[in-house]
């Protein structure tokens, strides 16, 4: 296999920018979690209850993959995507909940 092929097969893969981030995966689920909550609820969506906490999310768990898996040169721990992925949906149930 050619070089060029190798690196067409990794670009597809992985994106153009490279591998996702799981804070870019846990602001991507809060946000299918949430808009289909408020649907159902039927109450008003806004880009402040929709894009802060998805904002915040990728912040926590971006530095928190930061501080466990980068400083300690070791890779993601199954445990800390799991948690990330259970606060993920605690926040979009009580920001659904909470919202009026």
């Amino acid at each position: 296999m050619s070089t060029s092929t190798t690196s067409k097969v990794n670009k597809s893969r992985d994106g153009v920018l490279g591998p996702r981030s799981n804070g870019f995966n846990m602001a991507i689920i809060y946000g299918l979690l949430f808009v289909p909550l408020m649907v159902v609820m039927d109450k008003e969506i806004t880009v402040d209850s929709l894009g802060i906490p998805a904002l915040l999310l990728f912040l926590l768990v971006n530095g928190i993959e930061l501080f466990i898996a980068k400083v300690r040169n070791k890779a993601v721990p199954q445990w800390m995507i799991v948690g990330s992925f259970v606060v993920t949906v605690l926040t979009a149930v009580s920001m659904a909940v909470v919202l009026h």
